[in-house]
């Protein structure tokens, strides 16, 4: 005759899921097994327990899979879990170690911050999660990587972040400090450091740390005469380069927009027609969708290129990758081509960024554009400055478009006019 646990077993064997609903098969002692269907569209047994905690607390807990494990294993395993239950011991966060067992058998800060950046990772774009990584692996997993994270002290952390201001990254280390205090309170929130105290004394550290240099400005003021020239110098140089980096330098001066932001133009954003560019939030600096009213200077570069690249994704695809765009880097080195030095140095210097500045520059202090609204310049540059200062000014990418278009325009002529002027020796 068969048992009642025969005939369970049985039960728990031949049970099939239903599309859309659990099947809950109670097994005594607050023991369940759930049959579901998995994304798959197979039957997936689930064992689960429900039990009462040592504060009197009903909880919930998921023990394994059948047929892993089976009805008798589950059972012994559901008993050891209300033991230690009672106990007072935290099934959940148990389990969640459970799942770490890389960190859990070793612990060393490398273990525990590679650990942190995988969690992180989905969080952030392509290009700060690269960021963050190589901080670890440059700087601190060559330094202290393989020590146990409660064996880490003050000294180990300072010594790092010295070798790091000493070679003049001082902002670096502070976001390198910053990386180490998130990594020993991901640790901490996981139960795995046995002093906390080491998080406040990172913190008070934090703060003293040597200040960064303030920045260097990315333009150096140039007169109208420099402008001219170094319009002219693009001009007459544009085929040493691929059409690619041509057109982006060409343009450059005329949209005043950061350097990234014009290498990774997609074709999507552009409407001729209406003469815009529409730049996603996501592709900005600031994190706001982004409108760039295009001069006529402007649009006529875009038409330039456009039976070369036009079927292409990117507005500028990379000579050698076509499915990604050209760098920044290659816009830079036409610059130095051409015989301008970095804005570090002195005499005849100038980068891409630059263009900006001059922009910014212009519009704000020449005579010829003293009647455009600060606000007007700001949003066309798309700066931390552009803030709505009042509850009820709301801003849109749209903001200011028709001033901004007469505003570019202007603008693209009075260039035009320094170059046109330069090459016919009037500046």
């Amino acid at each position: 005759m068969a048992t009642k646990s025969n005939s369970l077993e049985l039960v728990i064997r031949n049970a099939k899921g239903v599309k859309g609903e659990t099947n809950v098969i109670s097994c005594g002692a607050g023991l369940e097994l759930w049959v579901t269907i998995n994304q798959s569209g197979q039957t997936a047994k689930k064992w689960n327990l429900r039990y009462t905690d040592a504060a009197g607390k009903r909880q919930k807990a998921r023990i394994g899979s059948y047929p892993e494990l089976s009805l008798a294993k589950a059972r012994a395993g559901a008993e050891d879990l209300k033991a230690n239950a009672k106990s007072g011991v935290n099934v959940a966060k148990a389990k969640a170690r459970e799942k770490l067992p890389q960190v859990q058998s070793t612990r060393t800060f490398e273990a525990v911050a590679t650990a942190w950046l995988q969690k992180k990772m989905p969080e952030w774009d392509d290009a700060h999660a690269k960021r963050q990584k190589e901080r670890l692996v440059g700087n601190i997993f060559p330094a202290f990587g393989d020590v146990a994270i409660n064996d880490l002290t003050m000294e180990h952390i300072d010594n790092a972040l010295a070798v790091v201001i000493a070679r003049g990254a001082r902002e670096t280390a502070q976001r390198i400090c910053s990386i180490v205090i998130n990594v020993f309170e991901y640790a901490d929130l996981m139960g795995f450091v046995e002093n906390p105290v080491i998080i406040n004394r990172l913190t008070r550290y934090r703060k003293e740390m040597p200040k960064p240099v303030t920045k260097r400005h990315l333009y150096k003021e140039m007169s109208e005469a420099e402008i001219g020239a170094l319009l002219r110098a693009l001009e007459e140089s544009k085929g040493r380069w691929t059409l690619q980096t041509s057109v982006a330098l060409r343009l450059a001066p005329y949209v005043l927009l950061r350097p990234i932001e014009i290498c990774e133009a997609e074709w999507a954003e552009i409407d001729m027609n209406a003469a815009e560019w529409c730049i996603p939030a996501a592709r900005m600096k600031m994190a706001r969708d982004h409108i760039v009213p295009l001069s006529r200077q402007a649009r006529e570069l875009l038409l330039e290129i456009r039976p070369f690249t036009g079927a292409n994704k990117y507005v500028f695809p990379s000579p050698r990758k076509h499915d990604a765009p050209i760098s920044t880097a290659s816009m830079l080195q036409a610059i130095r081509r051409i015989g301008y030095a970095s804005t570090k140095e002195e005499g005849n210097s100038f980068c891409t960024h630059g263009f900006r500045g001059m922009a910014s520059t212009t519009l704000n202090q020449h005579p010829a554009f003293q009647h455009l609204k600060e606000d007007w310049i700001e949003f066309q540059l798309a700066t931390s400055k552009r803030i709505e200062s009042e509850a009820y000014n709301i801003l849109t990418p749209r903001s200011y478009i028709e001033e901004r278009r007469v505003m570019v325009q202007s603008y693209a002529d009075y260039l035009d006019d320094l170059r046109e002027r330069v090459k016919a020796g009037e500046l």
